[in-house]
């Protein structure tokens, strides 16, 4: 009879633990959803960051690109105005060929500047 009572305590223990079990099941879903949800959020706030630093690298990018363009054509008016002038005073467009010494100062100019010196 002793045994027996100690059977029943053991087992109403069981069903009690294994209530408690159940009980605290959706509680553990929820913690892992949680889990997941915060996961997601420190995701989104790494890829936000990500956007950000590269959005203002592609600002410098299109203010250097914007700013090389604008050199660009300034040189291109002083190309287009130093040709008229020499055109002008009778120089041959062969003045202002590339010299591969310098890019700014033509073939033949070169060699009449080197043949001056």
């Amino acid at each position: 009879s002793e045994l027996s009572l100690q059977l029943i305590a053991v087992l109403d223990q069981r069903a009690g633990l294994h209530r408690d079990e159940v009980e605290t099941l959706p509680w553990r879903k929820a913690g892992l959803d949680v889990t997941q949800v915060r996961q997601l959020q420190e995701c989104e706030e790494e890829t936000v960051a990500r956007k950000l630093a590269l959005t203002e690298r592609i600002a410098e990018q299109n203010w250097c690109r914007a700013e090389l363009q604008e050199e660009l054509a300034c040189h291109r008016e002083r190309d287009v105005a130093g040709r008229e002038e020499h055109n002008c005073a009778g120089l041959a467009p062969a003045m202002f060929e590339e010299c591969p010494t310098s890019p700014r100062i033509s073939a033949p100019l070169a060699s009449m500047l080197a043949g001056a010196s």
